[in-house]
């Protein structure tokens, strides 16, 4: 019968298990050599490997931020030499305008100085038209926001506008309709002021149909109120809207033809009017307010187209009117204006 006997090496086993561990830790020092890491996988460190990766992440974000900020560098370079000519081309443009100003010069030194002028403007306006990085004009008006991407999210970038006060609104010859707001009957006149003193434009209407006039307060955002009546009004067809008095408030001066009177409403300030009413000789054609005397009281000329003349009603200090003289001309009819 046969017999099988078994042997172990124990010394040889030792050995090739203690020769695996070298070559495990060989292999481990030269992936560390050659990568320059010491952490290569989560065996090695699993926590140093998360934040390792981590930092990785941030050093290739930042990186590129870099490149985002220099790019926004360049950008800001064009836009800064274009700048620096445009403001030469403006102290240029002073230059010849005060050039212009002195009364030693000819007219046609004048023409010179205009047409040198009217390039310089068109090269204010070609730069501000041409000049682009990326294929993106800078000054136009139109780069409302220029973002600059420097790290994660919103807290990582920087935004500004750009070149908003070089642009010029032309229009492009087309008008929109906003609000529509009822008022007096067949308005024969519009006046447009600060009539109740808060810094804000108001409109008052006079009715050519009744006698009335109205204003519709301004709300400072471009609309305005319902119209109030103001109580008081012609048939007009020449008004203005003046300091008639002096007092620092618009009043209000109107004329109307059909009844030759004219009425001066004085406004406390508050577009709370007074209305006194003065009946011209001659009768009322069209009115013209100024200063006729020199005495910084403004008055009022009325033309008559019933006859050869017009009145002067000169202005008091209280904002009434008193009937100076009458001038004949040599022919009637409703000249002058507002």
């Amino acid at each position: 019968m046969a017999v099988v006997s078994l042997k172990t090496n124990i010394a040889a086993q030792r050995t090739q298990r203690l020769l695996g561990q070298s070559t495990r830790e060989l292999g481990l020092s030269f992936e560390r050599l050659s990568s320059g890491l010491r952490i290569n996988r989560a065996s090695d460190d699993a926590a140093g490997l998360a934040i390792a990766s981590s930092l990785q992440v941030d050093r290739r974000v930042f990186s590129q931020g870099i490149r985002n900020a220099n790019d926004a560098i360049s950008l800001l370079n064009i836009a800064d030499g274009a700048v620096q000519q445009l403001g030469t081309i403006v102290t240029r443009l002073q230059e010849l305008a005060t050039s212009s100003a002195n009364g030693t010069l000819s007219l046609a030194q004048r023409r010179s100085l205009d047409k040198e002028g009217e390039a310089l403007v068109k090269e204010f306006n070609r730069i501000t038209n041409t000049v682009r990085f990326n294929d993106r004009n800078l000054i136009d008006g139109l780069f409302e926001e220029l973002k600059v991407q420097l790290g994660y999210g919103d807290a990582g970038s920087i935004a500004f506008g750009l070149g908003q006060e070089l642009a010029r609104n032309i229009g492009d010859g087309t008008y929109e309709l906003v609000d529509v707001y009822s008022t007096t009957d067949n308005p024969a006149s519009i006046l447009s002021g600060d009539f109740d003193g808060d810094g804000i434009i108001d409109i008052v209407t006079g009715s050519g149909a009744g006698n009335e006039f109205v204003i519709h307060t301004g709300n400072g955002d471009g609309t305005f109120g319902a119209f109030k009546k103001l109580g008081f009004g012609l048939v007009n067809q020449y008004s203005e809207a003046v300091d008639f008095n002096g007092d620092g408030a618009l009043d209000i001066v109107t004329a109307d033809p059909a009844s030759g009177d004219i009425i001066v409403a004085l406004n406390d300030g508050n577009a709370g009017f007074t209305a006194n009413n003065y009946k011209p000789p001659s009768g009322v054609g069209s009115i013209l307010i100024g200063d006729v005397n020199n005495d910084g009281q403004l008055d009022v000329l009325t033309g008559s187209s019933a006859g050869n003349s017009y009145d002067v009603m000169l202005g008091t200090a209280s904002g009434g009117l008193t009937f100076s003289h009458l001038v004949k001309v040599g022919d009637a009819g409703n000249y002058g204006g507002q």
